[in-house]
């Protein structure tokens, strides 16, 4: 997987044209890279696009460098995987707090009625190898 700096430097290659040879991340914009105020601007909907990010105008102004650009799109990146993982984690524990409330009874209920439910799934998908393999493993308890 290519790295953010990789990544920008593509899109200041191939969208703004500039020398491949003159882009580091300490390259400023406006005197290395001599990008004017219209290249700027399809630098940020240039990277808007590929990584997903929303870089608001007065984040975009502050660019001087490359390294502005990548911190900016990076930070961007990281709080929004972060509520999605968040939500993942409470489930995850909110399902095994109600499991451990069960019963044993009503936890091998629960486990079972997993089974069945798997291998119907199974049979519906009309794969005959799963649903035999499926079938196999219910009849097994496993």
């Amino acid at each position: 997987m290519m790295s953010t700096y990789d990544r920008v430097k593509k899109i200041i290659v191939e969208h703004i044209g500039a020398d491949p040879d003159k882009i580091t991340e300490e390259a400023s914009f406006e005197d290395d890279l001599e990008m004017d105020s219209l290249d700027r601007v399809e630098l940020v909907q240039a990277a808007e696009a590929a990584f997903g990010v929303e870089i608001e105008d007065d984040e975009a102004e502050a660019f001087q460098k490359v390294s502005d650009a990548i911190k900016c799109i990076d930070g961007k990146q990281t709080v929004t995987a972060r509520p999605a993982t968040d939500k993942l984690a409470d489930a995850v524990r909110a399902a095994n707090e109600r499991l451990a409330a069960l019963s044993p009874e009503e936890q091998k209920a629960h486990w079972q009625a997993q089974r069945e439910s798997f291998v119907r799934g199974q049979i519906d998908m009309g794969n005959d190898k799963q649903e035999a393999e499926a079938r196999a493993a219910y009849r097994s308890g496993g």
